[in-house]
């Protein structure tokens, strides 16, 4: 059974750093992927695939995301916009 988007977005937030700020980080990731979804639809896959490289690669420079999870975070972003 496929999981739910709401599912998904519980992934991805558990690959973060989890810190005193969780709750507030995984509102804020679940936004900014609702918009990028929204958003990019039109333009197809490649948007959609840059911006979730791009993000992981930012909350990995911020130390949110851990080296070891950005590959599984862009698998899971992927799967979330439906490439």
């Amino acid at each position: 059974m496929p999981k739910t988007e709401e599912e998904m977005l519980d992934d991805m937030c558990w690959l973060m750093e989890q810190t005193v700020h969780v709750r507030a980080q995984c509102k804020v990731l679940a936004s900014a992927l609702y918009s990028a979804k929204s958003t990019t639809k039109p333009w197809g896959v490649i948007p959609q695939r840059v911006f979730i490289q791009d993000l992981a690669a930012s909350l990995n420079r911020r130390g949110i995301l851990p080296n070891e999870n950005v590959a599984k975070f862009e698998e899971l972003g992927y799967e979330y916009m439906g490439i």
